[in-house]
């Protein structure tokens, strides 16, 4: 738990940066408006201007980071009312009874925001802007990242036919800003302070308080073993179950966008880098007994582009527009190379002549002992 205070936690094992290292994701400390995140090798830490916003846990494209508030359960309206989506500084009162309750509207990722759409289809679920986010701690830039993120989701929407009266859409309903909370308060009104809970957050608190009177050194980076795995990392399971539940409510094909498109252009030499550095071991190498390249599975590409960066042959691209495989968990297979034998090691290989190994030998030979004793084919 990064911060008891407001529930933060975080899974170093669905890290980005943990898995690969600080030049992978860097959106939650990019993203948070108090500046209260540092990244590293070793993961996330937190500062003590956290305001519990949640600003981080909306970006992170993994789900390495959660909010404990983001999981509550809350009542469905009745008939077809319209759910609506409140941030936590809107007084009780002026909330709708069944309104989901968030830390900060920025909160809500793109994932969970589908996930609320096709989970209800008789509701139409409205985002409810006070006219607050400019005066807030947590608003900054929030405004162009709303209307991202609902045009993004309503897109995706819209080209898997889903009714135009049910897509999501920010409701404006300005209140006076006398009326907005100073802080971010938790627990929530709807969240019920039973005993076990209450102690438990009691020792957490101190269990906070001790660690800040004596701190202690950060902890080793955590190095996953397990590249891919259901559950390794939610917020792209969320996404995967959310965009099938709507190929199946609305009969139509997964639409082109919902996951990304690995292309490889130009001559692939299979230094397999890439597959190196992907984070999520969304790109693998895979090797048979007659051929090795690399396989692509779209349910787990996050789009940091170390992949297209690294490729020393400046062959990997995305086109975001493809059509959307019919089963993002189904690896693809994107390179294919025949493997043959070196003729000096008998190691299998998939370049012509002899393998790296037997030519870095080759070449040491050659500057020791000169261009006739380092072509000799004895040499390994």
């Amino acid at each position: 738990m990064l911060d008891t205070r407001f529930g933060l936690g975080f899974s170093p094992t669905a890290c980005a940066l943990v898995r690969v290292g600080a030049s992978a994701c860097s959106e939650c400390q990019i993203t948070c408006p108090v500046n209260a995140i540092e990244v590293s090798d070793t993961g996330v830490q937190l500062t003590s201007n956290c305001i519990g916003c949640g600003r981080c846990v909306g970006v992170c494209p993994t789900g390495a980071l959660n909010l404990r508030s983001l999981a509550a359960d809350w009542p469905l309206p009745t008939g077809d009312e319209a759910i609506t989506v409140e941030c936590i500084k809107v007084p009780h009162a002026q909330r709708a009874a069944s309104a989901r309750v968030v830390p900060c509207l920025g909160s809500l990722s793109p994932a969970r925001l589908l996930e609320l759409v096709v989970e209800n289809p008789q509701h139409c679920v409205q985002v409810v802007d006070h006219g607050w986010c400019d005066s807030c701690r947590a608003g900054c830039g929030l405004d162009a990242v709303l209307t991202d993120r609902l045009a993004s989701v309503r897109q995706l929407l819209s080209e898997a036919g889903w009714p135009q009266a049910r897509l999501p859409a920010r409701h404006e309903r300005p209140l006076p800003l006398a009326h907005m909370s100073v802080e971010h308060s938790f627990p929530t009104d709807a969240e019920k302070l039973d005993r076990r809970r209450f102690f438990g957050r009691l020792a957490g608190q101190a269990a906070q308080v001790v660690t800040a009177s004596h701190p202690q050194d950060a902890p080793a980076p955590v190095r996953s073993v397990v590249r891919r795995e259901d559950g390794v990392f939610p917020e792209r399971v969320r996404w995967v179950h959310a965009v099938a539940r709507l190929a199946q409510a609305t009969g139509r094909p997964i639409p082109g966008g919902a996951f990304p498109a690995l292309r490889i252009l130009g001559d692939c030499q299979d230094h397999s880098v890439c597959a190196a550095v992907c984070p999520t071991g969304a790109l693998r190498r895979y090797q048979t007994n007659t051929h090795a390249g690399l396989e692509f599975t779209a349910a787990w590409c996050i789009r940091c582009d170390l992949c297209t960066h690294h490729c020393p042959d400046h062959c990997i691209t995305f086109d975001d527009a493809a059509p959307g495989a019919g089963n993002p968990l189904a690896p693809v297979t994107v390179t294919l190379h025949p493997l043959c034998v070196c003729p000096q090691c008998r190691a299998l290989m998939n370049a012509k002549g002899v393998c790296p190994s037997c030519q870095k030998s080759q070449s040491l030979a050659r500057d020791l002992f000169g261009p006739a004793l380092g072509s000799c084919s004895d040499i390994s």
